[in-house]
Order: C-alpha cells, then structure tokens, then sequence
C-alpha cells in the first residue's frame, strides 16, 4: 500500500495517533484501526492538497482562473446553475474566445483535477503543471486504486478552479458591542467549496 505509507509526512503533525508511527507496518495498523469515514478524510484530504497545488503553480506562472487557454479543461453548468464535472471540454486554440464568453457568462468554468486513478490531464502548459505536481509528491494517479482497500478508491473528478458568488450584505447595529456595526453575509456555495476559505478573502484573516 504504497500510497498510504509514503503520505506519512504529509500527516497533520498534531496526528500522534499515525504520525508518530515509525515503521509501515505499525502505521497502516493504525489507519486501518480509524473509522471508515476518517480514513475517507484523509484521502479526500490530500485530494485536496494536490489541487491546491495546482492552484499555487498556475497563480506562479500568471495563468489566469477567470479565463481559459490552450489546453485547459472546462466544465458548463447544470440545470441549477452549478458546475457539472461531468460535462467537460478540452480548448484549443480556435475554441478559446467562444469558451471564455461563456466563463464571462457564467456558463462554463475554468477548471483542475481532484486526483483519482482516471484522471485525465490537461494539455498544455496547464498539463505540465498537473504532472508536475504528481512528480514532485512522487505518487502517480493509480495510487488512488487501492486493492487491499477498494473503499478508499477515487476515480478522480475535476473542480472549477473559480466560482462566482452571489452575496447578500445586511448591516445593522452589533448587540454584543452597541457601539459598533455588524455584518451578516448570506450565500449558498456548492459541494466541495468552503464557507471558512470564502469568508477568510473578506475579512483578510492570515489563517
């Protein structure tokens, strides 16, 4: 089980329970000794931390999230306005300007892996971006096949890489603090986004 003992380093430090386990064989015990709904976390986990990943490399090479280029993925939206993984589209070059009214639009999304054993990469610089990362963290996508546990499997899926928000601001007077205002914000997000990265952009928190 390659791909969970060669991740023990990339196990939150606070985690005693696994990685303070030296030897493979004592920490699989361990992993396999956690409920199945945490050993899930953890994979989902680090699925996660490879697309932020992807993220960070795309920011460093100024390739921009709100519009596609040559070689991306992007997915259109479902009856309900949200992005569907399962509706996706290579770009090429004579498709670029079409696309990107449709991101304008809100119709189609610029998007990255989730990593899983079927994952197909980008082409492209974004592409190379996306092997990359799996060659740096020395894993490869058929480490999300796990034999001896089929449960922790991942296919792979892709995610947009940015969202449009629809955001309702009330403001009004603080009762815990009279002398001050508060701000109560009100919006809806779509699975596997989350409300504490969003609001963490407003309030310029370090963490």
């Amino acid at each position: 089980m390659k791909n969970l003992s060669f991740k023990k380093k990339a196990l939150p430090k606070k985690n005693y329970t696994l990685s303070t386990i030296k030897d493979e064989d004592g920490f699989l015990s361990a992993f396999y000794s956690l409920p199945k709904n945490l050993q899930k976390l953890f994979v989902h986990a680090y699925q996660a931390y490879l697309f932020n990943l992807i993220l960070s490399q795309r920011m460093k090479q100024n390739l921009p999230f709100n519009e596609a280029i040559a070689g991306d993925v992007v997915c259109f939206h479902n009856e309900f306005g949200f992005a569907d993984p399962d509706k996706v589209e290579r770009v090429t070059e004579d498709k670029i300007e079409g696309m990107n009214r449709l991101i304008k639009r809100g119709r189609a999304f610029v998007t990255a892996p989730i990593f899983g054993y079927e994952t197909e990469f980008a082409d492209g610089v974004v592409g190379e971006i996306e092997r990359k990362v799996l060659e740096d963290e020395e894993i490869e996508r058929d480490d999300f096949h796990i034999e001896k546990m089929p449960e922790l499997s991942s296919k792979g899926t892709r995610r947009p890489v940015l969202l449009p928000v629809k955001l309702r601001e009330e403001i009004s007077e603080d009762e815990l603090n009279p002398e001050h205002l508060k701000v109560k914000l009100n919006f809806v997000l779509p699975k596997g986004t989350y409300a504490t990265v969003l609001l963490r952009e407003y309030m310029k928190a370090k963490s």
